[in-house]
């Protein structure tokens, strides 16, 4: 994996997959230049935490060929409450973007901010191609299992407060979709809702850990 692009006037571009004689910045060259040369030779882009340091969504139209936004940071999570941008990517959605998700770390201390967001990635064998091809086409689900106080999904019985689970769905404008319960593990919903749009896939724990699908389309 070779480092992140920087985007110098608006925030960071990640680029994973570039090849070991990719030429460097040239002399004058923007970020969406740069990150577009390095789609062109075969890497995966993704918008980097464009919660953490207020990139516009004019920002990213800059970038039409980006796989892909950081719907989760666990680093701007926990150090300054920025780390949650999936309403940043349900609106490229909504506009017929069809982009996918991904979920990091971020680590940079190495105490606070590790292991709290990961990509499970759908791939037929455990090499860098297959996983880059399954990076950009967004078979992969996220996740992140941090264990710091968060809000919590809760409803009084008699004198007992009951961590509930979530399962919902979640589609263009308000459309959604929910079963909530205590111990929820499986639901069913009725997909008419999001013929000619799209929808994606929520899990909420009793411990406040979340599980995200990318999105789907039903054409």
């Amino acid at each position: 994996m070779r480092p992140k692009l920087v985007w110098v006037r608006s925030g960071h571009i990640k680029s994973i997959g570039l090849p070991f004689d990719f030429e460097p910045l040239r002399e004058g060259e923007t970020g969406p230049q740069i990150a577009k040369r390095a789609y062109e030779a075969g890497a995966f882009i993704g918008i980097v935490h464009p919660s953490w340091y207020g990139l516009t969504h004019d920002d990213a139209r800059e970038l039409p060929f980006a796989h892909a936004v950081e719907i989760y940071n666990h680093g701007s999570a926990v150090e300054v409450d920025r780390g949650h941008d999936w309403p940043f990517l349900d609106v490229l959605l909504n506009e017929g973007k069809r982009m996918s998700g991904y979920a990091v770390d971020d680590a940079h201390e190495l105490t606070h901010d590790w292991l709290g967001g990961w990509v499970m990635v759908q791939a037929q064998e455990n090499d860098p191609d297959a996983l880059l091809d399954s990076l950009k086409a967004g078979r992969s689900t996220l996740q992140h299992g941090s264990r710091d106080p968060r809000h919590r999904h809760r409803r009084r019985k008699g004198h007992r407060a009951l961590l509930t689970s979530l399962i919902s769905l979640q589609g263009r404008g308000s459309r959604s979709k929910r079963e909530m319960g205590d111990d929820l593990e499986t639901a069913a919903f009725d997909l008419y809702p999001f013929e000619n749009s799209w929808f994606r896939v929520t899990v909420i724990d009793e411990e406040g850990r979340r599980a995200w699908s990318n999105p789907y389309w039903l054409d």
